[in-house]
């Protein structure tokens, strides 16, 4: 469980204002509000990335997280990244063709870095998966592909994803941050 009480942030304005919530077991989120509205910031204080300024947060959770650019260890390969960050070897390519796993990561398309981001955020082992913008540089057919790779990987945890797009999002609580 991840509980919000009162959490205020701001930085040159403020950004998340007063704002309650609790994150259970095993439910999808869905964060979601046009540019600008605190939709990363609000991630960010969930995984204790920043402090919030006012209210109390409380969690004892582990989390895996596919950032909105992929932080990625671009002169290393697919398979390295994937080895480091989920501490597994030998994993199946789903999401990432065979041919490109022995690729450095600096050589693929923004899509493949995503793709990549996502899988290794779904394979490291942790009690919550944050999604913050997933379908970024991703058509139509990939971010179906991503979904239901998503779907089948979430493995009883609680997910978050934070997005403008909510087509995608039916069976999620929304949480509209406009």
């Amino acid at each position: 469980m991840i509980k919000l009480t009162n959490v205020s942030k701001s930085f040159n304005q403020e950004v998340i204002h007063n704002f309650s919530y609790t994150f259970k077991k095993p439910q999808k989120y869905l964060i979601c509000g046009k540019s600008g509205c605190g939709k990363t910031t609000l991630i960010n204080l969930i995984m204790g990335l920043i402090d919030c300024d006012q209210g109390k947060i409380e969690n004892k959770l582990t989390f895996s997280c596919a950032f909105q650019y992929p932080r990625l260890l671009e002169n290393l390969s697919c398979k390295k990244n994937i080895e480091i960050f989920t501490k597994k070897q030998g994993l199946p390519a789903e999401l990432l063709t065979e041919n490109i796993l022995n690729q450095p990561v600096k050589t693929l398309s923004g899509g493949q870095k995503q793709k990549l981001s996502i899988f290794i955020a779904c394979k490291a082992g942790s009690d919550c998966l944050i999604l913050d913008e997933p379908f970024n540089n991703l058509d139509e057919a990939s971010i179906k592909e991503v979904i239901n790779f998503i779907n089948k990987n979430i493995n009883g945890r609680i997910l978050i994803v934070s997005s403008h797009l909510t087509d995608h999002f039916k069976d999620f609580q929304i949480i509209n941050l406009n």
